[in-house]
C-alpha cells in the first residue's frame, strides 16, 4: 500500500504543472465570458466562436507536445538527468515552434470565417479576439 502511496504522489507532481495549465485555460475562457457577456450578444457570440476555433489548434497542439511529458519522465525514471534536460531543451524550442506555425495558419484562416454561416456582425466582430488568444497558443 505503501508504494501505491509513493507511486501515486509521484505521479500527481508529475501531472500538477499539465493540470494547472488546462484548469488555468479553461478558467480564462470562462473570465472572457463573463467579462464579455457583460458588454453585448454580438461580442459574447464573437467570443464564444474564437474560443470554439481556438480550442482545435491548441488541443492538436497538446498532442503533439503530450509526448515530451512521457519521454522527460521515462528519463527521469531511468536516472538519466543529462537526456531529461536534453528533451525538455528540445522539447521546448519544438513547442516554441509548434506554437508559431499553430498561430499563423489559424490567423490566416481568419479570412474564411464567414464560411462558418455565422451572422455578419459577430464574423466581423471576431477577428481582434481571435488573434489575441490565437498568440496565447505560442507560450502554451
Amino acid at each position: 500500500m505503501s508504494r501505491l502511496l509513493t507511486e501515486a504522489g509521484t505521479t500527481l507532481r508529475l501531472a500538477l504543472p499539465l493540470i494547472i495549465g488546462q484548469l488555468s485555460q479553461m478558467l480564462m475562457a470562462i473570465a472572457d465570458t463573463i467579462m464579455i457577456g457583460k458588454v453585448g450578444v454580438t461580442e459574447l457570440a464573437a467570443l464564444t466562436l474564437a474560443n470554439a476555433i481556438f480550442h482545435v489548434p491548441f488541443v492538436f497542439g497538446i498532442g503533439l507536445t503530450v509526448a515530451i511529458s512521457v519521454l522527460s519522465s521515462s528519463a527521469v525514471g531511468r536516472k538519466d538527468n543529462p537526456s531529461a534536460r536534453s528533451i525538455c531543451r528540445n522539447g521546448l524550442f519544438a513547442s516554441l515552434l509548434l506554437g508559431v506555425v499553430l498561430c499563423v495558419v489559424s490567423c490566416a484562416l481568419i479570412p474564411f470565417l464567414s464560411i462558418l454561416q455565422q451572422p455578419p456582425q459577430v464574423v466581423a466582430t471576431t477577428p481582434p479576439y481571435l488573434i489575441l488568444i490565437l498568440l496565447s497558443i505560442i507560450p502554451a
